[in-house]
C-alpha cells in the first residue's frame, strides 16, 4: 500500500475517517447492519472492517515512519527511549544510543542539489541498516541526522556498532551521476548511565557527536568529566559570525614549512584567527565549520586569499621569492569566481601565481572527485601550486589521486606526532612517503614536535616538516624577523 504524504492526511483521510466514525455510530445505535453501503462526502462507499484495519495500519504507519527514509521517525524514537528508561528503571540494564550525521552534507545539498541529497540519504539509511541487529532501533531525527539505539548494549559493544557504521560508509557512493562520497561523526552514550531522561540522553550524545568531529576514529563516548564549554561555544557560533566580513576581527598568522636536511623555508602557511568582542582568540576548527553551514564560508575565504596575498608582497621586500600557503574549504572548490578572485588579488599586489600554494583537504577531493579534479585542472594551469592537506584521513582512492594535479601531500600531524611512540603511525608515513615519490610528489610531515620525530622523518625521506619544533605561528611582523634571522642563520 503507497504511504500517503501526511500533509495531505487531513483532507484526503482523517476529515472523511471522523464523518466515517460518526456515521458508523448512528448505524450501530439503530442497529442497521454495518455491511449496508454508508454515505461519505457525497458518495455511497461499501464500508468493510478490513479496509478500516488497514487504513488504521496506513495512519500508524505514517505516524511514525519518516517518509523520505522509510525508518522511524523522532516520536518513534522518543517512545523507544521512554520505554526502555522506565524498563532499566524496573530491571537493570543498559542501552547505547548513538547520534551522528553526515560529515559536510550541507555541501551536497548546496552544490548539487535537495534531490540529490535525499537519494544520498537513502543509501546512506541502507548501509547503516545493514551494520545493525534486528533488535537494534533506526531513527531519523530530522535533515541529515540519525539515532541508534541498541539494547542490552554495555560501552564496548556501543563503540563496535560505530566503527562497524564508519567502515560501511567508506566505499564510495553513486548519486545522479556523481561519484561521492560520505562518512559520519557519531557520538556515544549509555542509558542510563549518561542520563535517566530523554532530551539529557539526546543532549549528551549531541555532545559527543561534535567531540567525535576532532576525531580521526569518527566516533566519541560521553565523557561527563569533560566541560561542555567549547563544545556550547560551537554550537552558537552562527549567530555570531556577522556577514559584513569587515565587522569581524579577524587577522592571519603564519607558520613556516622547512626543507627537512637543509633547513631552508620552502614557505610559510597563512592560518586564519578570530578574535571575539570578548577578546577570547579562536582557531579555525572552531569557526570554520559554522562558517561553511552559515554560507559565510565564501567571503571569508576571499578575505583570507586578499589578506594574504597584500601581507605576502609586504614581506617579499625583505625575503624575495617566499611563497605563501592558503587552506581551501571544498565549497571554494565549487565556486565559479574562485580562480578569477585570486588572479585579481595577484595581479593587484604583482605577485606570480608560484608565490601561492592552496591546500585542500584530502576529504574535500573525495567527497566529489570528478568536478574536484576538473576545478584544480584550471587552477594548476595558471600556475599556481596545490597540496592535498591532512593526508591519511579521508580514505583517498589511488585512482583519483594519481589523476589530481597536485605537487605535494601533508600528512596529517595525528599521524607525525606520537610517531616515534606508536610504530603503526611510523609505518603509515613511510608507506605515505614511498607512495607520494612514486608518484613524483612531495611529502610535507605537520605536527613535528621533538628531534626525535624529526630525525625519523629525514631517514624516512620526507622532503618538507612543519610544526612547534621549529616554530609557533606568529604574525606577519614576527614572521617576518623571524624569516630574516632565519636567513642570516643559514648563511
Amino acid at each position: 500500500m503507497k504511504r500517503p504524504d501526511p500533509r495531505q492526511l487531513s483532507g484526503l483521510i482523517l476529515k472523511p475517517l471522523r464523518t466515517l466514525g460518526f456515521l458508523l455510530r448512528q448505524r450501530w445505535r439503530r442497529r442497521k447492519p454495518l455491511t449496508d453501503a454508508i454515505t461519505v462526502t457525497g458518495k455511497d462507499t461499501p464500508v468493510s472492517f478490513r479496509e478500516l484495519g488497514e487504513l488504521y495500519e496506513t495512519l500508524h504507519d505514517v505516524a511514525i515512519r519518516d517518509p523520505l527514509t522509510g525508518i522511524y521517525n523522532r516520536a518513534l524514537l522518543v517512545d523507544r527511549l521512554k520505554q526502555l528508561l522506565v524498563e532499566y528503571r524496573r530491571t537493570p540494564g543498559r542501552a547505547g544510543v548513538l547520534l551522528m550525521d553526515l560529515v559536510r552534507f550541507k555541501y551536497v545539498n548546496d552544490l548539487l542539489g535537495h534531490h540529490t541529497g535525499d537519494l544520498l540519504l537513502k543509501q546512506v539509511v541502507e548501509r547503516i541498516s545493514e551494520a545493525l541487529r534486528e533488535s537494534d532501533t533506526l531513527a531519523r531525527l530530522g535533515g541529515d541526522e540519525f539515532v541508534v539505539i541498541l539494547p542490552d548494549t554495555d560501552s564496548e559493544q556501543a563503540v563496535q556498532v560505530a566503527q562497524k557504521i564508519i567502515q560501511a560508509m567508506q566505499p564510495g557512493f553513486e548519486v545522479n551521476g556523481h561519484k561521492l562520497s560520505a562518512s559520519v561523526s557519531i557520538g556515544v552514550t549509555l542509558m542510563p548511565d549518561h542520563a535517566d531522561d530523554v532530551d539529557s540522553l539526546l543532549r549528551n550524545a549531541d555532545y559527543a557527536m561534535y567531540s567525535a568531529k576532532d576525531s580521526k576514529q569518527g566516533y566519541a563516548v560521553f565523557d561527563p568529566s569533560i566541560s561542555n564549554e567549547l563544545t556550547l561555544a560551537r554550537m552558537t557560533l552562527d549567530g555570531i559570525l556577522n556577514k559584513d566580513i569587515e565587522r569581524n576581527d579577524l587577522f592571519l598568522v603564519y607558520q613556516p614549512v622547512l626543507v627537512l636536511g637543509t633547513g631552508e623555508v620552502s614557505y610559510i602557511e597563512a592560518l586564519v584567527r578570530w578574535r571575539r568582542p570578548d577578546g577570547k582568540i579562536l582557531l579555525p576548527e572552531s569557526f570554520i565549520r559554522v562558517a561553511e553551514k552559515s554560507g559565510f564560508i565564501k567571503q571569508l575565504t576571499v578575505w583570507v586569499i586578499d589578506t594574504a596575498c597584500r601581507e605576502l608582497a609586504a614581506m617579499q621586500q625583505g625575503c624575495p621569492g617566499l611563497r605563501t600557503g592558503i587552506n581551501l574549504s571544498m565549497y571554494n572548490l565549487h565556486d565559479a569566481s574562485l580562480k578569477a578572485r585570486i588572479q585579481d588579488s595577484l595581479e593587484q599586489y604583482r605577485l606570480d601565481a608560484a608565490s601561492l600554494l592552496l591546500e585542500i583537504t584530502e576529504t574535500g577531493v573525495m567527497l566529489d572527485p570528478d568536478q574536484v579534479i576538473k576545478t584544480l585542472d584550471e587552477l594548476a594551469a595558471t600556475g599556481l601550486q596545490l597540496s592535498i592537506d591532512d593526508f591519511g584521513t579521508g580514505h583517498s582512492s589511488l585512482v583519483y589521486l594519481k589523476r589530481l594535479p597536485v605537487h605535494t601531500l601533508k600528512i596529517d600531524k595525528s599521524f607525525v606526532t606520537d610517531m616515534d611512540s606508536e610504530e603503526e603511525n611510523a609505518f603509515i608515513i613511510q608507506a605515505t612517503i614511498d607512495l607520494a615519490h612514486s608518484l613524483g610528489l612531495t611529502v610535507t610531515a605537520e605536527g613535528v614536535e621533538t628531534a626525535a620525530v624529526l630525525n625519523r622523518l629525514q631517514g624516512m625521506g620526507c622532503d618538507y616538516y612543519q610544526g612547534y619544533y621549529v616554530s609557533r605561528p606568529m604574525p606577519m611582523a614576527a614572521m617576518t624577523a623571524w624569516l630574516l634571522k632565519r636567513r642570516e642563520l643559514l648563511r
